[in-house]
């Protein structure tokens, strides 16, 4: 088997994005010519942007652990195209945090957790999105709950 060179490597990866619902600048740019090079079709972006889409539970994307697993997935050090990216994919995402009253998103989450880098926690904490109330669809009461 033949080696990738970088220009197939970079197509795939971009191709992928697209294919996953990544419509971010730099893809929309860059997808047509990775997808002729390729020999594959263009995946539409109204395929990703559909209300169906957007609110059926197999995409994932309106999913705290989904988010979080995107920010995980992550370099050490990410570009800003690849901050991007994740911002389109994140920004619509609620984050559940121990402040009931707070109203950030995934975005704003992984933005404060890359500015923190490494320091203790501060303020409202991200919520394991398992501690909902799965029959009332609430958030945990937290102020009954004793703190240390």
């Amino acid at each position: 088997m033949a080696a990738m060179t970088k220009q197939q490597r970079i197509d795939n990866e971009t191709l992928r994005r697209a294919q996953e619902g990544d419509f971010s600048d730099y893809v929309k740019e860059k997808v047509s010519g990775a997808a002729s090079r390729l020999g594959k079709t263009v995946p539409l972006e109204s395929d990703f942007t559909s209300k169906e889409f957007l609110t059926s539970p197999q995409n994932g994307m309106q999913d705290q652990s989904t988010a979080v697993n995107l920010i995980n997935q992550l370099s050490a050090t990410p570009t800003w195209p690849e901050i991007r990216a994740r911002k389109e994919q994140l920004v619509g995402i609620p984050a559940v945090t121990t402040d009931i009253d707070e109203e950030r998103n995934m975005y704003q989450y992984m933005i404060n957790e890359m500015l923190r880098a490494g320091q203790k926690p501060t303020g409202a904490q991200l919520l394991d999105v398992s501690q909902r109330n799965a029959a009332s669809g609430t958030k945990t009461d937290w102020s009954s709950t004793s703190r240390c």
